[in-house]
């Protein structure tokens, strides 16, 4: 992995909770780090300089000084760079898709012939949603390596709790990124607001689209209605779930063809009883149960997203049947348990 996607909730969960003696490399995708330090720092620094093969050599050496028995590959990616080491130190490969990795246009273009060698030689390919597993499929990925495995929600730590219905408040937690169109969310809220103007939106999260939706907010004249409440912790996110009515999520494909995995913050806010209104998105239909768990709208429908928002603010009754289905579903198929334990036997399997 590289250590920017290290603060993927996921991949935490990985490095956390299987039951191996577990080291992560970061640094780009070959990387140059292991676990909280640089592996060898003079890398870094040379890195222009060794080239792919010779950093490749220096990977194989020192995963066989760690006694390194098989590698799992966040994104596809890093698969592909990871690749050769392995067959060098011939160790199993596991690698898992998430999302970007196989729908990014650049990445698509860069990526896609080198991955039909990666879906050779590796032993076990997830994915996190049925889509994705037919993309990779009709890319020649075997369906006997194709493991469906979405991530989940930590149900020790995202637990079920019945809301006030008297509140009025709608959640939002993610990035500030094109797949998630945060600036939509805002356009479908200032419509909720002609109906409900005591309802509040309580944004969390950062990235490249922030000041964009900020510069948005103050236009409209919605500081007082829209906050942005920053990065939080794991449990100022459980807090913030609690204290909601509504999660929201408006997840689009970009012009380039970038989509969502599953994402685990519908995952989360259902597992703590809210219900979700987001898009027909990758796997989100897969996680939202329309008109059970929550409601789906196509892409782009901020009107349709405003007007289930209204619904389930103004009945808080429907609210919390819907959250209490949503935590049930979420408990069933999306816990971090399950995605730990498919993840597991797979490993075994391979070791």
């Amino acid at each position: 992995m590289h250590r920017r996607a290290f603060s993927e909730t996921f991949i935490r969960q990985h490095v956390a909770r299987l039951p191996f003696k577990v080291s992560y490399a970061w640094g780009a995708y070959l990387g140059y780090g292991l676990n909280d330090t640089e592996l060898l720092p003079e890398w870094r620094a040379r890195l222009p300089f060794l080239g792919e093969i010779a950093l490749q050599d220096k990977w194989v050496a020192t995963i066989k000084k760690q006694n390194v028995k098989l590698v799992l590959a966040e994104y596809g990616p890093v698969g592909v760079h990871w690749l050769p080491v392995c067959q060098k130190a011939g160790i199993p490969l596991l690698v898992y898709f998430h999302g970007f990795d196989a729908t990014r246009g650049d990445i698509v273009r860069q990526y896609k012939l080198k991955y039909k060698e990666l879906f050779k030689f590796a032993s076990s390919i997830f994915v996190v949603s049925e889509p994705m597993r037919q993309l990779l499929l009709s890319w020649g990925a075997p369906e006997s390596k194709l493991v469906l495995n979405p991530c989940g929600a930590d149900s020790s730590m995202f637990r079920y709790q019945e809301r006030d219905s008297s509140q009025q408040t709608v959640l939002s937690v993610g990035r500030f990124a094109a797949t998630k169109r945060p600036d939509l969310v805002i356009k479908a809220f200032t419509q909720v607001l002609k109906d409900m103007p005591k309802a509040q939106l309580r944004m969390a999260g950062a990235g490249e689209m922030l000041k964009e939706c900020k510069a948005l907010v103050s236009k409209l004249g919605l500081n007082s209605q829209v906050h942005f409440i920053g990065v939080l912790t794991p449990e100022q996110v459980v807090h913030e779930m609690h204290e909601a009515n509504v999660f929201v999520q408006h997840s689009m494909t970009t012009p380039d063809g970038e989509t969502e995995g599953a994402p685990v913050a519908i995952m989360e806010a259902g597992a703590t009883g809210l219900p979700v209104v987001s898009t027909i998105h990758a796997g989100i239909p897969e996680i939202v149960e329309h008109d059970k768990t929550g409601y789906l709208v196509p892409e782009g429908d901020t009107e349709g997203m405003a007007q289930y928002l209204v619904k389930l603010l103004q009945n808080g009754t429907l609210a919390n049947q819907m959250g209490l289905a949503a935590s049930q579903r979420i408990a069933a198929h999306f816990s971090v348990e399950q995605n730990i334990r498919i993840l597991t036997q797979t490993i075994e399997k391979h070791l």
